[in-house]
């Protein structure tokens, strides 16, 4: 499976050492600045080499209404093209989905796939182990084919599941880009062929499909919103604090945010110009309550990339990858995700901290918010209250918070 992070492939290398590609049509909601810009010209790619093609799309969707507006993305960009290795859901974005329950994971899942299933696909789900095992249990999983990721030399999942994502650093002839490091996997259900005799390729079963080789595309210069600086209150790398924010750059709801904190990404012109952290929300000038200087100072923020490893990204940063997985609450630092953005300590940070007369803490797994409070001699509605959490049950492993 293959997305912008490979670059520009070389498909005619690729091909003979390939079964098919499942490729990244595109992230979060229905909106052409998150098309995967290497989406175009892999799929005529594709088409022009005769190679099974199915697609993806990373999800970032908080309800019903975002999963369905995550279809219809899909269906925009797939529209017309013969899709014989399926559509799929990817499912994996802790970060920003993860509080989310059982049930409402369940009820997304299935309100995506019901809408490509109605367009005439075959429509299935992605997701680690992890996930598979403790999140997406719900009978409704049992409709749909499972992808299963896990970076192993087995997989353990007891399910079913048609697809076994087994390594993030596959080496495929054509594919240089992100250091020659691709997603690959083993495929144990012939989808090219019971998609087709089931007539759910999105074509109708009267259309030409291009059975000789088409010209070679030249490759699309993306479209990106225009960036903006003029006239806007903050710029690109500012960390700033947030009291609510947007799935989108343009939509009017606001929705409550997970941490309130992050660092601006990209601003463009919009009703909600800034991006945080490559992908979290958007923001205005209106939710944003300062900019925060201690955090800039202590920490960064880094978003993973296929083929990354805990151990490469504290190297990278002069950091241990003991020190990223206390921070950011991960359990095993194996199991990293792409797309998963991760708090960097610098060497100025410290596990408590005290600065300007302000506390912070950095939550533990098992913390609770009263336990943190008592420790503290505050109380947990207070602390609450100082960080904008509505749920004093819901916190984070490796959610920072201010104490006083």
């Amino acid at each position: 499976d293959v997305s912008s992070w490979n670059e520009t492939i070389d498909w005619n290398s690729a091909k003979d050492h390939i079964g098919g590609a499942i490729i990244r049509c595109g992230y979060g909601g229905n909106m052409t600045h998150q098309d995967d810009q290497q989406y175009a010209r892999n799929m005529a790619e594709c088409e022009r080499l005769g190679i099974p093609r199915g697609v993806y799309l990373f999800s970032y969707a908080r309800s019903v209404d975002e999963a369905i507006d995550e279809a219809n993305h899909v269906l925009r960009l797939i529209k017309g093209h013969e899709i014989n290795f399926g559509v799929w859901y990817d499912l994996e974005y802790s970060d920003y989905q993860g509080h989310l329950s059982k049930d409402q994971f369940a009820a997304q899942a299935k309100a995506f796939c019901e809408t490509i299933e109605k367009a005439g696909y075959f429509v299935g789900v992605y997701a680690n182990t992890s996930w598979w095992n403790t999140i997406l249990t719900d009978k409704v999983f049992d409709r749909y084919s499972r992808w299963v990721a896990q970076y192993y030399s087995s997989c353990t999942y007891q399910g079913t599941y048609g697809i076994w994502q087994y390594s993030s650093s596959g080496v495929i002839p054509g594919l240089n880009g992100n250091g020659g490091r691709v997603d690959v996997n083993k495929v144990y259900i012939d989808y090219p062929k019971i998609i087709k005799e089931n007539g759910l390729t999105g074509l109708p079963s009267n259309a030409v499909v291009p059975s000789k080789p088409q010209p070679k595309p030249e490759p699309p210069k993306p479209s990106k919103p225009k960036p903006s600086n003029s006239g806007k209150k903050h710029k690109v790398g500012d960390y700033v604090t947030f009291k609510s924010c947007h799935y989108t750059s343009t939509s009017k709801d606001s929705l409550k945010p997970l941490t309130g904190k992050g660092t601006i990404t990209s601003v463009i012109d919009a009703p909600n110009p800034y991006l945080i952290n490559g992908g979290d929300c958007w923001v205005n000038d209106a939710d944003i309550d300062s900019k925060d200087t201690y955090y800039k100072d202590n920490t960064s923020t880094y978003v993973v990339k296929s083929g990354d490893t805990l151990s490469g990204i504290a190297q990278k940063y002069g950091t241990t990858y003991q020190a990223i997985a206390k921070l950011n609450g991960i359990d095993n630092p194996n199991l990293i995700f792409v797309g998963q953005s991760l708090k960097i300590p610098t060497a100025a940070q410290k596990e408590n901290t005290t600065t300007n007369n302000a506390v912070y803490y950095t939550v533990k797994w098992g913390d609770t918010l009263s336990g943190i409070a008592q420790k503290y001699g505050t109380t947990y509605q207070a602390i609450a209250k100082l960080n904008g959490i509505a749920n004093p049950n819901n916190i984070m492993a490796g959610q920072v918070l201010r104490i006083k």
